[in-house]
């Protein structure tokens, strides 16, 4: 996160965002679609400790069955 944080510095929350990816099948550091509290938890509440995060996205909403992820991450940034 430290990285991350060093990134962010000076830069406007509406163009901070995380990219994850949601295939654990197929990518190294995925992160599994039925794990977001995981994500909310250990990922999404600390940098909003830290800083203003303007959103997270994934390039796989496939495996996003019935909208949960995006649901769970709406919920965690308060959307």
């Amino acid at each position: 996160m430290s990285w991350y944080l060093t990134a962010a510095e000076g830069i406007p929350s509406t163009k901070l965002l995380i990219g994850v990816s949601i295939d654990p099948s197929h990518d190294e550091g995925a992160i599994s679609p039925d794990d977001i509290d995981d994500m909310t938890q250990n990922v999404i509440m600390p940098l909003q400790a830290q800083v203003d995060l303007g959103g997270v996205m994934t390039w796989q909403f496939a495996y996003d069955n019935g909208g949960a992820w995006g649901m769970g991450i709406a919920t965690a940034l308060g959307i």
